[in-house]
């Protein structure tokens, strides 16, 4: 993997975080790790992606938050119009949805997943799709697929009711942590994805430790110094879901209120992702003269998805040369930065050859592991998130269901 690194990282690294990439790696991997070189996880994930693609001309995902947000990153990132995504329940996302497949749904397969088996959301996408089919005639349940774990729920008794193939989803990998088990991995390879490639990728971070390091050690610098905002900046289109996945990683891992011991957690930059030039015209003022303090994290593929390009300008904005459209990209966003650091915010980069099969792997995993690192140097679980469960109590006391 060619990755070029531009940071601000200290002189030397916390002593402390050296045997914490140490344990990830070795002593105390954690499940997100351990699939890396888990054979049966990657030929399992093949065979059921496979078995969909040779059935199915598309596939509709009902999951929500970690069960859905890594396989739109990977739909997002091939720009794949055959995976749509019920991860809301909005009844005019439904509808939409539900138009563009009922036309053909015996060529539609339905990939239920929630590591619980037992979610509110995904109870009642499956009540409303399970209606919708009855009124049109058809049984969806017979296109159905699950992944959760292989334990008795709502849905591992759903699937032996219905006599629905079961994916297991592994016991020791969170949901916001499960996008390189089946929960992505069987649409990737629906996909075209080659899971040699994103399993390599994935695998290499570890063989670049030392860039892992600085920019772990760039991060605690700048969080201990009060930072506010950890800004993610993608210069692809391809990452805008990827975006999304980093949000809810960084902020259910390192969002909390306490400590191991119970001492007050340490404020974490709260993190926000924005993508290309886009974002420079909605967000960048406040970015630039806003009174937060900051921290910038750039990434762009050298290399182009498309070679792209005019070479016949006719209008007189461009003084009769032609560009790349790459180039343009680039130069924007190497004019950003240098703004940026005018103003007086730290900026790193993060520099990609191109953005393939391995790329992405990479990037999964890079993040995982930067993730869970910044949780155990300060000291806070980064697998768990106990605020959520407040809200899904009142939500089910509001609709008298407990």
């Amino acid at each position: 993997m060619q990755l070029k690194l531009n940071i601000l990282a200290p002189k030397t690294a916390p002593t402390r975080l050296l045997p914490i990439l140490a344990d990830l790696e070795h002593e105390k991997k954690p499940g997100f790790i351990r699939i890396l070189q888990d054979d049966e996880n990657w030929t399992l994930s093949e065979k059921w992606g496979q078995q969909l693609k040779a059935k199915f001309k598309q596939l509709v995902v009902i999951g929500i938050g970690g069960s859905s947000m890594g396989g739109r990153a990977l739909a997002n990132y091939r720009y794949s119009e055959t995976v749509h995504f019920l991860d809301n329940i909005d009844p005019s996302e439904i509808q939409n949805i539900w138009d563009r497949v009922k036309h053909d749904l015996p060529q539609t397969g339905w990939i239920i997943i929630s590591k619980s088996g037992e979610s509110l959301e995904i109870t009642a996408l499956i009540e409303m799709i399970s209606e919708l089919s009855t009124q049109a005639h058809f049984d969806f349940f017979k296109n159905a697929f699950i992944i959760t774990e292989n334990k008795k729920s709502i849905l591992t008794d759903l699937a032996t009711q219905k006599n629905i193939p079961l994916i297991p989803m592994p016991t020791d990998v969170g949901g916001r942590f499960s996008v390189l088990t089946p929960v992505g991995m069987v649409l990737a390879s629906f996909m075209g994805f080659d899971l040699k490639q994103i399993r390599a990728g994935g695998q290499d971070v570890f063989n670049q430790k030392d860039k892992l390091l600085a920019l772990a050690s760039d991060l605690i610098q700048y969080t201990d110094k009060q930072t506010d905002l950890f800004i993610f900046w993608s210069y692809s289109s391809q990452l805008r879901w990827f975006n999304q996945w980093l949000n809810q990683l960084w902020a259910e891992s390192l969002g909390k209120k306490q400590t191991h011991s119970g001492k007050k957690a340490p404020r974490i930059p709260w993190i926000f992702s924005a993508t290309g030039c886009s974002d420079q015209h909605s967000v960048y003022q406040h970015i630039l003269e806003g009174e937060q303090k900051k921290y910038i994290l750039m990434t762009q593929s050298l290399e182009s998805y498309s070679s792209l390009s005019f070479t016949k300008p006719g209008l007189a904005f461009f003084k009769d040369k032609g560009f790349p459209i790459s180039e343009i990209l680039g130069a924007e966003r190497m004019a950003t930065a240098q703004a940026l650091k005018q103003y007086q915010i730290p900026v790193s980069e993060m520099l990609f050859e191109k953005y393939d099969d391995q790329a992405i792997g990479f990037l999964f995993v890079w993040f995982e592991v930067l993730t869970a690192a910044l949780g155990h140097y300060y000291e806070i679980n980064p697998y768990d998130q106990p605020a959520v469960a407040l809200g899904k109590k009142l939500a089910l006391e509001k609709l008298e269901l407990l």
